[in-house]
């Protein structure tokens, strides 16, 4: 069982920061099953935030209309079908 991530954010020495959102994508990545909002202060330090939370799961990164990463896990090896 994963624990759900916690709201820390993640500040510069100023306070200032931007939001982000992290969507959890379904099993073929095309709907939202969860999403989480956290605040830090550069994309660098949130996906540093946002991978910590995948456990190999479909991800999409955002701050506001920008798309900062996706994630998609490794396909199987060798076709369903």
């Amino acid at each position: 069982m994963t624990s759900e991530p916690s709201n820390d954010s993640v500040f510069q020495s100023d306070g200032s920061s931007a939001q982000y959102r992290l969507y959890f994508l379904d099993g073929i990545g095309t709907i939202i099953a969860r999403a989480y909002e956290f605040e830090a202060a550069r994309d660098e330090l949130a996906l540093e935030v946002a991978e910590s939370w995948l456990e190999g799961r479909s991800a999409e990164l955002w701050s506001g209309p920008r798309k900062i990463k996706t994630w998609r896990p490794n396909p199987l090896p060798f076709p369903l079908a």
